[in-house]
């Protein structure tokens, strides 16, 4: 009966941290009760990432730290046999375990950690979308990819996906996945060319990338005028896209965006265009609470992104 309390408890509880503590006399079968519920086929399925470690009344930090690392590196032996499980994350010999071409039907999130990049190998990086078709979280940011994984758009049950690679373009295909909220992509290239239409991506919130990312305008049809059906009102975050792409028809279509990062020759921004510059749209986004600015000239020397003077139109 307490053990599945317990049990309901965890599977139903708080979104916030709680803590369940189980007190009494010494014999009481204290420790039985929480390996049960430990254990329970349950809470098994909801939480693969589970650590069972001893604490006495004296413990240092450091030690009880180990002692869920070292637990949870037990878990990860485990991987090959994923049929029942919701989350995958593998924090150690990462390779070794993706070159096993591990597979789990369930299988709703999908998280790679590791202290160094490693380059996955061509044979290996089309495994995850045949493997793990129900997958919403998919975040192997400390993998680099050889290629930008061409069947990701087959994961349309996907909302948050973080890749890192030498990526110059974000395909057109990602605009196939209807449901993403979130897209992070970490690229060693200066520049990355976003063929992907975004404004079609009912669902995005984030749009987050290392490089300078030029974004499509809007199609002919939208700047005849009238209502644009291609308005996103979900869309909180764009960083970090290039100077060029901060024109007001494109800006327009992310009123409610808070958070903006631009990176190029922002000189362009300064340019004057009939009275007015590209910097003016961006006093046009009502709801931005941060806005970042890199000056990047490359491949020009650093001497040819000098700002103009502020004038009182242009306020930084």
């Amino acid at each position: 009966m307490e053990a599945k309390t317990l049990v309901d408890r965890l599977n139903g509880g708080k979104e916030e941290l709680d803590v369940v503590s189980v007190i009494g006399m010494g014999g009481l079968g204290k420790t039985t009760l929480a390996k049960k519920v430990f254990t329970d086929p349950a809470i098994e399925f909801e939480f693969y990432i589970r650590a069972w470690i001893y604490v006495s009344q004296e413990y240092d930090r450091k030690e009880v730290f180990i002692g869920i690392l070292g637990s949870l590196d037990n878990l990860t032996d485990e991987i090959p046999a994923l049929n029942k499980y919701r989350r995958l994350c593998i924090h150690s010999r990462v390779l070794d375990h993706i070159s096993t071409k591990p597979s789990g039907p369930h299988v709703r999130s999908f998280l790679c950690f590791a202290s160094e990049s490693r380059e996955l190998r061509r044979e290996h990086t089309s495994f995850v979308h045949d493997a793990f078709k129900l997958l919403r979280v998919f975040d192997i940011k400390s993998i680099s990819l050889p290629l930008f994984p061409s069947k990701i758009k087959d994961l349309v049950h996907l909302r948050y996906v973080s890749l890192s690679g030498s990526f110059e373009v974000l395909p057109a295909s990602i605009s196939e996945l209807w449901n993403l909220q979130t897209i992070i992509i970490e690229t060693s290239s200066h520049n990355l060319k976003v063929e992907a239409d975004i404004w079609k991506m009912l669902q995005l919130r984030h749009l987050f990338t290392s490089a300078s990312s030029r974004l499509r305008g809007p199609p002919s049809k939208a700047r005849k005028g009238g209502k644009d059906p291609l308005v996103r009102r979900n869309l909180q975050t764009l960083s970090t896209i290039s100077p060029e792409s901060c024109m007001e028809d494109i800006l327009a279509r992310a009123p409610n965006l808070r958070k903006l990062g631009i990176r190029g020759n922002i000189a362009t921004l300064m340019e004057d265009k009939g009275g007015s510059s590209m910097f003016d749209n961006l006093t046009k986004l009502d709801q931005l609470v941060t806005l970042k600015l890199l000056n990047d000239t490359f491949p020009l020397p650093p001497s040819r992104g000098s700002l103009p003077s502020c004038t009182n139109s242009h306020q930084i």
